[in-house]
């Protein structure tokens, strides 16, 4: 059976800070290329600002994030590279509003930064897939701050699975994404039992 695909949501913000770089090159370089005769430092300006925009194409290529989900297991794709996650891994699916999923990842990084704490194997978090920066200097220049992370018509996915790992991701529809999961989840337990 083909799989259900869902497209991840990403922040494009991230590309302001570029832009605004972009921008603050161009505007110099055109005054300076008023003149009759391109002087080296209008030839460099153009050349740093069309390896700028190349650059930004390039990374808002590779960073498409998409998810399938098949009968019996959950397919993770980021650029070039895939997961695949078995549905009889996952104990559920949840949504989690992007406060309280900042609130878990920084309990989770405080827990695991804790002195003397080993990690079992299965107690991690996986953020890889997660389109959506919730913690560092990619969520304050991708522009998420308090206001928008109690919007709680943004939320994401939470998957807890049974080792005890958990794994955030950002559809563009986590309600229709949940569902989907939580309908194969019990179909494969009911098929189990």
């Amino acid at each position: 059976m083909a799989g259900r695909r869902f497209k991840s949501r990403q922040s494009r913000r991230a590309y302001i800070v570029p832009g605004l770089a972009i921008a603050l090159l161009a505007v110099p370089a055109l005054y300076l290329f008023r003149g009759s005769r391109p002087s080296v430092l209008v030839v460099l300006a153009g050349a740093v600002l069309a390896l700028a925009v190349a650059v930004i194409i390039v990374r808002g290529r590779q960073e498409n994030i998409e998810y399938e989900l098949l009968d019996d297991r959950l397919l993770l794709r980021r650029g070039g590279s895939q997961q695949e996650l078995a549905l009889g891994e996952v104990q559920d699916a949840n949504l989690i509003d992007m406060a309280s999923a900042r609130n878990f990842v920084k309990e989770q990084l405080d827990v695991a930064d804790g002195e003397g704490h080993e990690d079992p194997p299965g107690q991690r978090l996986s953020m890889r897939f997660c389109g959506v920066p919730l913690m560092g200097l990619a969520a304050v220049g991708s522009g998420i701050y308090r206001t928008q992370m109690s919007n709680f018509r943004r939320t994401l996915v939470l998957l807890r699975t049974r080792s005890g790992g958990s794994i955030i991701l950002s559809p563009r529809y986590s309600e229709s994404m949940v569902s989907a999961i939580e309908k194969v989840l019990l179909r494969l337990r009911t098929g189990e039992a």
